[in-house]
């Protein structure tokens, strides 16, 4: 009884120092998380409202509320690939665009992969699975918020793992080009991701 009783102290005090830890090695507002291949920074916002309304640009384009993660994702595409997307309420709202455009306007087509939970089952799953430069685009239950969540995919390993890189989601440092790993079949918020 008194081995228990010391395991769960133990195991106490290890989760408090972990919380200290992560509170006090947190990025503050606008520090850089971590950057991708192509060299687009992923910053960190805290998770705090009082920033809202906080507009980004680059190269004179119009990006979104600093340190979003659709101003991420948009910052990422104009960067990259020289286009952008319509201005939408809330992240999950990205699937419902029929199309992006280039930055002088004309119309970019998109191809959304809608998430499916036997993917296995699918004959060619190269080009149903998440691929390097797709945007994934979470449910509005993702969050408390219920403003979706979305993200670039960085890269794409043999064993189904997917490499993203955000903003918004866990402000944590990374020494990586993305920010968090994940497994789509382990996600159902996910509805799909669009490629372009």
């Amino acid at each position: 009884m008194k081995l228990l009783l010391f395991l769960c102290i133990l195991f106490f005090l290890f989760f408090l120092m972990y919380k200290i830890y992560r509170y006090n090695n947190n990025p503050s507002y606008g520090e850089i998380c971590g950057k991708t291949e192509e060299g687009v920074i992923f910053y960190s916002n805290q998770c705090d409202s009082d920033y809202k309304n906080n507009i980004n640009y680059v190269n004179g384009y119009q990006t979104g509320e600093s340190w979003q993660c659709v101003e991420f994702v948009r910052r990422f595409l104009i960067i990259t690939k020289g286009i952008t997307f319509d201005k939408v309420d809330n992240a999950y709202n990205i699937w419902d665009l029929s199309s992006f455009q280039s930055l002088d306007g004309v119309p970019i087509p998109i191809i959304k992969i809608k998430n499916i939970k036997n993917i296995k089952n699918i004959k060619n799953i190269k080009n149903n699975h998440p691929q390097k430069g797709d945007i994934l685009v979470w449910n509005k239950y993702v969050d408390d918020n219920e403003t979706g969540h979305v993200a670039i995919v960085t890269d794409v390993d043999r064993k189904g793992n997917v490499f993203i890189a955000e903003q918004n989601w866990d402000n944590e440092f990374t020494d990586h080009n993305y920010s968090r790993l994940i497994r789509i079949e382990d996600d159902p918020n996910i509805i799909g991701w669009i490629r372009i």
